[in-house]
């Protein structure tokens, strides 16, 4: 049993053990990307339309990322002039006033095999 924190099968190599035995193992995830999601569906199409090419899952962890920031500078901005300063103040001013700013707290959990990784349930 373990967790990855990054996304499908396709995009990691932990779980990819390499043995000639069979093996049955749980993998629990961060629901990061939540395909049926309003802001993932956008962002695949604006990725699509900008690459050509379908986004994985670093992606749009990534650009999450800098939502979170961009986000919490226009609800939180501490008007510093050094925008090091300011970023940081601004993100701290957001986790204060929302704990769970930008945090997933839907979880997946996958069996995964030799051969495969198969979703099983989403758990709070």
């Amino acid at each position: 049993m373990g967790g990855d924190s990054w996304g499908t099968y396709k995009d990691w190599d932990v779980a990819k053990i390499g043995t000639m035995y069979p093996y049955r193992a749980l993998r629990i995830t961060p629901k990061v990307v939540n395909i049926n999601s309003k802001v993932v569906k956008k962002f695949n199409i604006a990725y699509l339309k900008q690459y050509k090419e379908s986004p994985d899952a670093i992606s749009y962890v990534t650009y999450n990322t800098l939502q979170s920031i961009t986000d919490a500078m226009l609800g939180y901005n501490c008007h510093y002039i050094k925008i090091d300063d300011n970023i940081l103040c601004s993100y701290k001013l957001a986790i204060l006033k929302n704990v769970q700013w930008y945090r997933p707290i839907i979880h997946e959990v996958y069996e995964m095999t030799k051969h495969k990784d198969v979703f099983i349930t989403d758990i709070e």
